[in-house]
């Protein structure tokens, strides 16, 4: 329909659709109501409901719309509502946009709703009564299309009826391939934390000397091992955060490549279910890839470790000034006597 006396003459596209149609959906207007039984049949009130996109555009968001006047391919409809910014309906393999929506019931007496032989391009939606599965839906209205098969056999005889979900028709064919993509995803997550716990275990070898002198010094096993585990987190929160900035960059360009057969692709973003997953994932990697090297440094053995360390210095104090040796050796005894005294004989 063409839209005029709003600044420029726009041509919009909309849905002829029941009065019930919102309602079966879960959706009301965010602003005024829907339409009623009386509006929805021949002789009705010609009424009509904007989408958010076509308020705002030509009407600047007036809140005081409601009930006014517009014209419609020259002819006055009153706006009996404004639907929410978030509210998206296709139907079957329509990428469109709907800009307004009117009664269908005010077409019923047009020759091609009352012609059993034509297409009218209607699809119905409905909800499945508690504790029917679809399974059954389906069987109940083949055997619908049957009976109207034997009755009408000239225009019924060759159809059929099919159900599917609401869901399946706006994701499409898309869903297999998302899969596809989270599990490619899985996989690289588990071969980087795999590299990053050997590293840490690694590491973990030349850190012996220094896990030794804490745990002589009264740590426990256990203070170390939350120690380790709190630099895994750490390090996992912060490639958390840096994969999250990664993420809201990588949409915002997939957004603009706009690649075709994906819906609603305005409306991906980042959102906050995202961000509290990418965080337990975070934590939850963390810890199951830091308690490995966390439990394999923490058994470092006390006294082993002190008289290799004190072996490789004494081999290496040579180089250096004989003050320096002093201090390092005086500093080595002083451990070796603490341990002595503590009774650890390497457990």
């Amino acid at each position: 329909m063409i839209l005029t006396g709003a600044g420029e003459p726009e041509r919009l596209i909309g849905k002829y659709v029941t009065a019930n149609f919102f309602a079966t959906l879960g959706a009301q207007p965010a602003l005024g109501r829907a339409f009623t039984e009386d509006e929805d049949k021949l002789g009705g009130a010609r009424v009509v409901i904007l989408s958010h996109r076509v308020w705002q555009r030509h009407f600047n968001g007036d809140p005081h719309l409601i009930g006014q006047m517009i014209q419609l391919n020259g002819v006055g409809h009153t706006v009996v509502g404004v639907m929410s910014a978030d509210f998206y309906f296709y139907g079957r393999q329509n990428r469109l946009y709907n800009d307004l929506y009117r009664p269908i019931g005010q077409k019923a007496g047009l020759d091609y709703m009352r012609d059993r032989g034509a297409h009218p391009a209607i699809f119905v939606i409905g909800r499945l009564k508690p504790g029917v599965t679809i399974e059954q839906a389906r069987a109940e209205m083949k055997a619908l299309a049957a009976r109207l098969g034997r009755e009408y056999p000239k225009e019924n005889a060759d159809h059929t009826i099919e159900l599917s979900p609401l869901l399946d028709d706006y994701v499409g064919d898309i869903r297999r391939p998302l899969w596809i993509i989270q599990g490619a995803v899985g996989l690289v997550l588990l071969i980087a934390c795999a590299n990053v716990a050997n590293l840490s275990l690694a590491r973990a070898a030349s850190r012996r000397r220094e896990i030794a002198v804490r745990m002589a010094l009264g740590a426990g096993r256990s203070r170390v091992v939350r120690q380790l585990l709190t630099e895994s987190l750490l390090l996992a929160t912060a490639g958390g955060a840096l994969g999250t900035l990664l993420a809201v960059r990588g949409v915002h360009l997939l957004v603009k490549l706009n690649p075709d057969g994906l819906r609603r692709l305005d409306d991906v973003a980042v959102g906050w279910r995202a961000l509290c997953f990418t965080l337990l994932l975070s934590l939850l990697t963390g810890v199951i890839f830091g308690l490995a090297p966390a439990l394999q440094t923490s058994k470092t053995d006390i006294h082993d470790t002190l008289k290799d360390g004190g072996r490789n210095q004494s081999a290496g104090g040579a180089r250096r000034r004989p003050s320096a040796r002093r201090a390092s050796c005086r500093r080595a005894r002083a451990v070796t006597a603490a341990v002595d005294r503590r009774g650890v004989t390497g457990a």
